[in-house]
């Protein structure tokens, strides 16, 4: 009879030993589960795939008097157009302060993924709110804004929205507003 009866702790020691590796097994598959729904949604945005930044080298630009230049900008009364200056950038360069948009892909179905990468240079730390063309020249915030870090900034949005979509990125603390962009949705 001896044989026939373990002691109390043997089984407990036992049923605790179970109890774990399954524990371990069905976490392990959860945690599996949630990364394949991660790479679903698209949260992870593996920099391999992430499309490539282009980097404008700024200009430096000496004032009349030979002096250094203020680094500070000033606003722009209208996000649409500038004025004219003194000096014109080559095709290689643009000027300091610009904002540059580039898209990606340029056409997409509903709700897919629309990049948006660009540069603005001497503002880091400026927040830059997506804005989309409803009618001729109305422009209205997309719910989605990027922060310029080293000159550079990058976002993404999604939209239902079908046909071509005209998208910019603006600098609502200045009012300066970076080229158009367009994307094909549908």
């Amino acid at each position: 009879m001896p044989d026939e009866e373990s002691p109390w702790y043997t089984q407990l020691l036992v049923s605790t030993a179970v109890l774990i590796g399954v524990a371990l097994l069905v976490g392990g598959i959860l945690v599996v589960i949630g990364l394949k729904a991660v790479d679903v949604v698209g949260l992870n945005a593996p920099s391999s795939t992430s499309p490539e930044r282009v980097v404008i080298p700024t200009q430096r630009v000496s004032s009349p008097s030979g002096g250094p230049r203020s680094p500070t900008r000033s606003p722009s009364k209208s996000p649409t157009h500038t004025r004219p200056t003194k000096t014109h950038p080559t095709a290689s360069t643009a000027p300091t302060g610009a904002i540059s948009l580039a898209v990606s892909p340029q056409q997409v179905s509903s709700f897919d993924r629309i990049n948006l990468t660009g540069t603005y240079s001497g503002a880091d730390g400026a927040t830059l709110q997506v804005q989309r063309e409803e009618s001729a020249g109305v422009w209205v915030d997309f719910p989605v804004t990027a922060t310029v870090t080293g000159g550079t900034f990058s976002t993404y949005i999604q939209t239902s929205r079908l046909g071509t979509n005209r998208l910019r990125m603006t600098d609502l603390s200045t009012g300066t507003s970076s080229n158009v962009v367009t994307v094909q949705v549908g």
